[in-house]
């Protein structure tokens, strides 16, 4: 990403093509962010203290939820994170009853795509588990992150 230092950009998102109603993984101001709305109410965002992204780099980007919290990760590892709002860490898809539309690279919900990733996204992976065991760990984050890396 180019001008990663004062632009947002979505990696990954779920939306509701009629309504506020989305959970997103994004970039902004070149730090990782955790980001859910549900019928227009905040749930949470959470974004990475201190960890930011290198402009033209590599790097293997995760979020995962183990029932407690959002967790950020990148090239394999835990970051810090500020909850800028923790209404409800917890939450997760399942009460985003509307998810209708999942998207790679641009935030689509409400009808509009926004948010338009500059770069390169490749080997998206995702869980549809529903139970806390399907929660990936911090050793399976970090196994994903050496395999892709060539490690």
């Amino acid at each position: 990403m180019p001008d990663i230092t004062t632009s947002s950009y979505c990696i990954f998102s779920l939306g509701d093509n009629n309504a506020v109603e989305h959970i997103e993984l994004m970039v902004t101001a070149g730090k990782l962010r955790a980001y859910c709305i549900n019928a227009g109410v905040l749930k949470f965002d959470v974004v990475s203290t201190t960890t930011t992204l290198i402009p033209h780099q590599w790097h293997h980007v995760c979020m995962t939820q183990d029932g407690v919290r959002p967790r950020l990760y990148v090239d394999g590892v835990a970051i810090t994170m500020t909850d800028t709002d923790a209404t409800d860490l917890t939450y997760w898809t399942n009460p985003l009853s509307g998810l209708d539309k999942g998207a790679i690279g641009i935030l689509n919900m409400n009808g509009t795509q926004t948010l338009d990733y500059k770069g390169c996204i490749a080997y998206v992976k995702y869980c549809s588990g529903i139970t806390l065991a399907s929660a990936w760990t911090p050793a399976q984050v970090l196994a994903e992150y050496e395999y892709r890396a060539g490690r």
